[in-house]
């Protein structure tokens, strides 16, 4: 791996890591240290300048008002993109990960779906073991069985779902969107 690339990816694990709450509060009162917490730094010289330009001006607090509940939710947004990136990034090209998810403690036999200690396994076949297993399942399901993120979860569904592997459709006792192999 080049040496940019493993900068790129230090520098966007230091702003997955970020509290989305104190990103929050930061931004929304002093943008600037908002955008500085989370090596933003051409969101805060922006948001600096504008503050030391306008303060002179009548309408600065409705500029600023903007700039501030704006800006948080930008900001918030972009560590949440941060965290997105990042857990795509760990993939490796083959769509395996280069680490293991962790077995529950509190079971003494591992699930059939979560693949061997130091075998990375291929996430579609992960899913599908897992909605096998279990029937039908919804998202939070398959997040909570195999220990993935979200974001990769809801890709491979839809993955899965476009190759005719899996189908979604309503519950009909609770109206929830759930999954079930084809």
């Amino acid at each position: 791996m080049g040496e940019k690339k493993i900068e790129k990816l230090y520098n966007l694990e230091k702003k997955a890591n970020k509290n989305l709450f104190i990103t929050g509060l930061l931004t929304f009162f002093f943008s600037p240290i908002g955008y500085l917490y989370t090596n933003r730094y051409w969101g805060a010289a922006i948001t600096f300048f504008i503050f030391f330009a306008m303060v002179e001006e009548p309408d600065f607090e409705e500029v600023w008002g903007v700039i501030a509940v704006g800006g948080t939710i930008e900001n918030i947004i972009a560590v949440r993109h941060a965290r997105d990136k990042l857990a795509i990034a760990s993939r490796n090209e083959n769509g395996t990960l280069p680490f293991q998810p962790i077995a529950s403690p509190v079971q003494n036999q591992q699930p059939a779906y979560l693949p061997k200690a130091n075998q990375p396994q291929n996430l579609e076949i992960l899913i599908l073991k897992a909605i096998k297993e279990q029937g039908e399942m919804t998202v939070s399901d398959v997040v909570i069985a195999t220990e993935l993120s979200p974001a990769i979860v809801k890709e491979t569904l839809l993955q899965l779902e476009t190759e005719q592997l899996i189908c979604g459709y309503n519950r009909h006792s609770d109206g929830a969107v759930v999954y079930k192999n084809i």
